[in-house]
């Protein structure tokens, strides 16, 4: 079949992969215009010694954690 033929050449088929990649990066485009939410934390233990104070780190004292979200909004520039 000809279509067929034409599809195996190297020029077509490379400008067929480069179509697709810009249609990807319209759609990554797209998704930059949405604000996008995340969740962050932290948790760990910490241990305090001080002068006379031996080194510990006991779950009930040392441990800490911290979290809350994140939400990024897109700027509002426009090309001039």
């Amino acid at each position: 079949m000809p279509a067929e033929l034409l599809r195996r050449r190297p020029d077509v088929r490379s400008a067929e992969l480069i179509a697709a990649a810009q249609c990807a990066r319209i759609g990554v485009a797209k998704a930059n215009l949405y604000p996008s939410f995340s969740l962050l934390g932290t948790i760990g233990l910490e241990s305090s010694s001080g002068a006379g104070k031996p080194f510990s780190v006991s779950p009930g004292d040392s441990l800490f954690y911290t979290f809350g979200p994140r939400i990024r909004c897109p700027s509002s520039t426009t090309a001039a």
